[in-house]
């Protein structure tokens, strides 16, 4: 989450001006309220907008039921240089009960994903993934990548990176995924990093609305003061 010390203070100058206003007139300070919700969804609005956003990342659309299809973004690294990943087309090979390889192709190379069930076959992991682009090969080991129920889709946001052999890795990021069982189905599974990574997103969420609903009531808390003055102010210029 990105939060910089310059938008904290930003935010420290808008509270300030927001009280002094507020002392001036109850007037200014409808309007400082208004202006300091304004910023605090904006602020929101751009947090989100930064953990979402993956540059450099090529979306791969998979549709190949029954055995498995979704979307996912993904990134080679190769030796500290971003290699450039196209698509051609997705298939399944080695179909079996329990298990099936998805390979994607593109131009140069060619990304082969294991599939397995687990846990009695009631979940699925990606185990074995494999790339292999010209002459070259990288390999992950054999442990599973994520796993989620066979009756759910995996979903992940987050950006996470599976490393790889010969100094490569394989970055993966916005995942909605189905395996084994394909059919419609509006039960999610979230992946624990996107869980993490909320946890600020929640707070910051609740601590705006605390604000926005602290100002609404201190600002008609405002009115009604100056309505009840005004009138004997009136009176005495008079």
């Amino acid at each position: 989450m990105l939060i910089t010390s310059l938008t904290l203070n930003v935010m420290a100058r808008r509270v300030g001006i927001l009280i002094g206003c507020a002392r001036a007139s109850p007037f200014c300070y409808c309007n400082r309220v208004y202006q300091l919700m304004r910023f605090i969804l904006g602020l929101l609005l751009l947090c989100v907008y930064v953990r979402t956003l993956q540059e450099g990342f090529t979306c791969i659309r998979i549709g190949e039921p029954p055995y498995v299809k979704g979307e996912l973004n993904v990134q080679l690294l190769v030796k500290g240089e971003y290699q450039r990943i196209d698509l051609q087309n997705t298939y399944v090979q080695n179909r079996m009960d329990s298990s099936f390889e998805l390979v994607i192709n593109g131009t140069e190379w060619a990304m082969h994903m294991n599939f397995t069930k687990y846990h009695q076959d009631t979940a699925f992991v990606l185990r074995n993934l494999e790339i292999n682009r010209g002459n070259e090969s990288y390999s992950a080991d054999s442990s599973p990548k994520f796993m989620t129920s066979l009756s759910k889709i995996f979903v992940c946001s987050s950006h996470f990176e599976i490393p790889l052999d010969n100094d490569a890795s394989l970055s993966m990021a916005n995942i909605t995924l189905q395996a084994f069982n394909t059919q419609p189905t509006t039960d999610t599974e979230i992946c624990p990093r996107d869980m993490k990574d909320n946890f600020p997103v929640t707070q910051l969420t609740g601590a705006a609305l605390g604000l926005v609903i602290g100002g609404v009531i201190v600002t008609l808390a405002g009115v009604a003061i100056r309505k009840h003055f005004y009138p004997e102010n009136k009176h005495v210029d008079l």
